[in-house]
């Protein structure tokens, strides 16, 4: 059975278990059985252990991603116009910074969808890594194809080479008084608490301080982290989205350190 786009709608069909007398069964979001019209080629059992390795890989992959879906995010009931993205290549670095970073003018949000196949089940956690990775570089750098600005290519971010840690006085000039979010590279001096979030995907001379309301930002979720059975493949797919969400003047609730330059 060839699996397609629109049965992403419903990721549960393209999820098929073995019974132990062979034959082969799918259960809807309710828990309600019904036999499968192709061949399973795993136990329920082996797909609960593939889900277990994805929420891993993403807790450490997309960990920002993740805590700032706790605090705001839109779960999106369909996916009218879904796009399949290229495929997920495993051997890009995880965390490599694009080396052009492009400018966005973002008119409306589309919703990709981040995949990546393979066929040995012990190959699950290394895919998933990836796929979680390209999420995380999306809530950064955006997807310049599809116009999907990220937080450090925003147009309507603002950006700085003061650094002030505690009084975020350009954010509250525009009326955003918090709660925030201070994002920092890996190696970072200038963490003001153990709260703060740590990140490879910025320089070492960057920082990020973002006002953390749906009004800036959320993480649009059309299709949570899952396996799903595709063809005689298995493939690890989300649809997660960074949504920036400027004022009526066109500033983003989002400071840029960027360092000194030269």
């Amino acid at each position: 059975m060839t699996a397609t786009l629109e049965q992403l709608q419903e990721p549960w069909k393209l999820r098929p278990y073995l019974m132990p007398d062979g034959t082969s069964w799918v259960s809807n979001d309710g828990g309600l059985a019904q036999p499968y019209e192709g061949k399973a080629r795993l136990t329920k059992e082996q797909w609960a252990r593939m889900d277990a390795i994805v929420e891993t890989q993403f807790k450490e992959h997309a960990m920002i991603t993740l805590a700032i879906m706790e605090k705001t995010s839109l779960e999106v009931a369909s996916l009218p116009n879904i796009v399949l993205e290229p495929e997920i290549v495993i051997e890009d670095k995880v965390g490599e910074v694009p080396a052009n970073v492009p400018t966005f003018k973002m008119q409306s949000l589309p919703l990709p969808i981040s995949h990546s196949s393979f066929t040995n089940l012990e190959d699950c956690a290394e895919h998933a890594a990836s796929v979680a990775a390209a999420v995380e570089a999306m809530l950064f750098y955006g997807n310049e194809e599809m116009q999907i600005p990220g937080l450090c290519n925003h147009p309507g971010r603002i950006t700085t080479h003061q650094l002030n840690l505690l009084a975020p006085k350009q954010l509250e000039e525009l009326h955003y008084y918090g709660p925030y979010l201070w994002i920092v590279p890996w190696v970072a001096k200038y963490k003001r608490t153990d709260a703060d979030i740590s990140t490879e995907y910025l320089e070492n001379n960057e920082g990020l301080l973002i006002q953390l309301t749906p009004d800036v930002i959320r993480i649009v979720v059309g299709l949570a982290p899952t396996v799903v059975q595709w063809g005689d493949e298995f493939k690890v797919v989300c649809v997660m989205v960074p949504q920036l969400r400027t004022n009526h003047e066109g500033k983003l609730g989002v400071i840029h350190y960027r360092g000194n330059e030269g």
